[in-house]
C-alpha cells in the first residue's frame, strides 16, 4: 500500500492541476512556464523548511506583491523600452475573456 500512496498523490495533484487549467482558462502548457517552475521551487523550499504556506489574499496580491511584480516586469521590458527612441514603435496590449472565460490577448506593435 505504501508504494501506491505517492502515485495516488501524484494523480490527485495532476487532476487538481487539470481542473485549475480547464476551469480558469489557463493555457494547457501553463505548467511548463518559468513562473510555475519558480513557484514550485519556492514552495518546495517552504516544505523543506517545515513551514506552512497558503495563497495570499486578493488584497495582499494587489497592495503588496503586484507592485513588486510590476517592477520586475518593467526591468524585463527595459531593453525593449530602450529601443523606443531609435525605432519609434509603440506596443499596445489589451486582454479580456470571452463568455466561456477563455482569455484573449491582443498585442499591437506600430
Amino acid at each position: 500500500m505504501t508504494a501506491h500512496f505517492p502515485m495516488k498523490l501524484n494523480a490527485e495533484c495532476d487532476l487538481a492541476y487539470t481542473m485549475m487549467v480547464a476551469t480558469k482558462g489557463l493555457p494547457f502548457n501553463f505548467g511548463e512556464s518559468q513562473q510555475v517552475k519558480d513557484f514550485l521551487n519556492a514552495y518546495k523550499a517552504v516544505i523543506q523548511a517545515n513551514l506552512a504556506w497558503s495563497p495570499p489574499t486578493a488584497w495582499t496580491v494587489t497592495k503588496h506583491f503586484l507592485p513588486r511584480a510590476l517592477e520586475k516586469v518593467d526591468g524585463l521590458l527595459q531593453p525593449i523600452i530602450d529601443l523606443f527612441p531609435r525605432t519609434g514603435f509603440t506596443i499596445v496590449l489589451d486582454g479580456w475573456s470571452d463568455s466561456g472565460l477563455l482569455p484573449f490577448l491582443s498585442i499591437l506593435v506600430a
